[in-house]
């Protein structure tokens, strides 16, 4: 029996991936959305209050219409450790899984991912 062989990436690392996907596709404009704030003198970070938290990692526009893309990218441990009925309040996760559930809400196209392979399967 031949053993499966599991390469783990980098969010960072998958993030490139799907990133370098989608900007092939001639129909959709995609773009990396840093939210971590400023760092501050005590080293933690300051958030401007008029930040969304929980925004995703990528996000873009599909045309003709100009449908929002809302993409999460995680580890696949980390995508394993995202359950959705017991995210804690003010976690990132929780606030994550909000953003996306609003875009889906209304209309935009979400997805939570640890590869681009998925990415690739709903958006050609």
């Amino acid at each position: 029996m031949e053993k499966e062989i599991v390469i783990k990436r980098t969010e960072q690392e998958i993030k490139n991936s799907v990133i370098n996907y989608l900007r092939c596709l001639p129909n959709v404009k995609v773009w990396v959305n840093n939210s971590f704030g400023s760092p501050t003198k005590n080293g933690g970070f300051h958030v401007s209050p008029n930040s969304l938290r929980g925004v995703s990692d990528i996000l873009g526009l599909i045309a003709p219409a100009g449908r929002l893309l809302a993409i999460e990218t995680k580890t696949t441990k980390a995508l394993k450790e995202f359950p959705r009925k017991k995210l804690k309040y003010n976690s990132t996760e929780y606030w994550q899984d909000r953003f996306l559930s609003e875009v889906a809400a209304k209309g935009g196209i979400t997805i939570l991912t640890d590869n681009v392979d998925d990415v690739m399967e709903i958006i050609k």
